[in-house]
């Protein structure tokens, strides 16, 4: 489990866990893949529905993500060139990404980056709206079984 703590006012991020292993990654292909998950993580975080299966390109333009296409390619070739990438190559990653959820998150609210901060969306939890309109949709569901029991002159 990560467990994340952010200060809302500036922003800075400290987490414990997940993220560390991420960056400190001993292969620089790792190192990279943990880039563009932290960057995934910060959108499901902020309550954006990141979509699941396409491509990074096309997850990176369907998020808007600036310079998403960059991001993408070099995570691209970690992953699949038969050569890999360099520390640097990582580490330079880390740094646009880095950027990036920084700039996103300063345009945030207060409120917002708190929430972020503490969501658990990144975890695959469904998020507190997610879980009320299932819980509306439950609720209204079972009370139209029982009006259609009570119709039926059943109990």
């Amino acid at each position: 489990i990560q467990i994340t703590h952010q200060g809302v006012a500036d922003g800075q991020q400290q987490a414990v866990g997940g993220r560390e292993r991420r960056r400190e990654a001993a292969v620089p292909e790792v190192w990279a893949l943990g880039a563009w998950d932290e960057l995934l993580d910060s959108y499901a975080d902020a309550g954006v529905p990141v979509p699941r299966g396409g491509s990074r390109r096309d997850t990176a333009e369907q998020l808007a993500i600036p310079g998403g296409d960059w991001i993408a390619w070099n995570v691209d070739r970690a992953v699949f060139s038969r050569e890999g990438v360099a520390a640097e190559d990582a580490e330079q990653l880390w740094q646009v990404v880095d950027t990036r959820i920084s700039e996103r998150r300063a345009e945030m609210s207060a409120w917002a980056r708190f929430r972020s901060a503490h969501s658990l969306a990144s975890f695959g939890l469904p998020t507190v709206a997610e879980l009320r309109r299932w819980w509306t949709k439950r609720r209204g569901d079972s009370a139209a079984r029982q009006r259609g029991t009570a119709a039926r002159g059943e109990s």
